[in-house]
């Protein structure tokens, strides 16, 4: 697992410079599973930047992120009656931001996620109880991928998940979706998701985004009142 990650790390780091897909994630939060939000999304590595346009479940929303920008903050322009007010600059790990999201706009993006895994996987080799499976050939938004799973039968401290699948892209070598669940609420049970991210369908590497993509000022095919 942790030799996977740390080709798709390179891979990110070296030869993708920006993409585009679109996105579906689903998170429980505050004890409470989400609907699936569903969004166009942009990426760019350098500087991180963040383009997104919901589809669901808030049609119209648009949200910018740039990283050293706007003193930090990210610009979102929402939909329906609110969108007459324009757009505002909020804290991305502020309360209004993350009100229904389990993590803020910086953590988003395939290469976080890689980041983030790596971080967690290792820290957890430490401890020999998991049981891992791999299997190829599995589809995702019909792309071939590998899915990698990894299962603590019993719960410990130091285990955030109780089981976690990774599906690694067969072509591009790096994550396109991620499931992860928490131990089971009574003996015999379902393993409760916890969170859930597609990358994959509609993913288009190396568009040649530029800062121009990103921009909530200046680019008018972005935040149209």
């Amino acid at each position: 697992m942790l030799r996977a990650l740390k080709i798709s790390q390179d891979e990110l780091d070296r030869n993708i410079r920006d993409y585009s897909c679109t996105f579906a994630k689903k998170e429980r939060v505050d004890g409470v599973e989400g609907d699936y939000q569903i969004m166009l999304l942009k990426v760019m590595h350098q500087p991180f930047s963040v383009y997104m346009a919901f589809q669901s479940p808030y049609p119209g929303r648009e949200v910018v992120y740039v990283d050293g920008q706007n003193d930090g903050k990210l610009t979102v322009l929402d939909a329906g009656f609110t969108r007459m007010f324009g757009k505002i600059n909020l804290d991305p790990t502020g309360t209004r931001a993350m009100s229904g999201q389990k993590h803020p706009i910086t953590d988003i993006g395939i290469r976080n996620l890689t980041a983030k895994l790596t971080r967690m996987w290792t820290a957890e080799t430490q401890f020999a109880e998991c049981d891992v499976t791999i299997t190829p050939g599995t589809k995702v938004e019909g792309r071939p991928t590998t899915m990698v799973q990894v299962v603590h039968p019993v719960p410990r401290q130091n285990f955030k998940f109780h089981k976690a699948r990774l599906f690694f892209d067969e072509e591009l070598k790096i994550p396109v979706h991620f499931d992860a669940f928490t131990w089971p609420t009574q003996e015999g049970g379902k393993a409760v998701l916890e969170e859930s991210y597609t990358y994959a369908k509609n993913l288009k590497i190396n568009t040649n985004l530029t800062a121009r993509d990103f921009d909530a000022n200046n680019n008018p095919d972005i935040f149209k009142k």
